[in-house]
């Protein structure tokens, strides 16, 4: 099994489950493809707000996940 990451047509990576999960996520290892480049920034920018929001507020993932 595999789930695709597209922005319109563009392939920006393949997520493979690896067999861990705390329901509702599922984790995956994640491949992407040159195209990923090209979203990253906002990927990490929303790592960073979720793991500063998260550190001092529990409902930091739900906050994050509205942007």
């Amino acid at each position: 099994m595999a789930y695709y990451l597209k922005c319109g047509e563009k392939l920006l990576g393949t997520l493979y489950p690896n067999g861990n999960s705390d329901f509702p996520w599922i984790h995956c290892d994640f491949i992407p493809t040159e195209h990923f480049e090209e979203a990253k920034p906002l990927f990490d920018a929303l790592w960073r707000l979720t793991e500063k929001e998260y550190d001092d507020d529990p409902e930091g993932w739900e906050k994050a996940d509205d942007i």
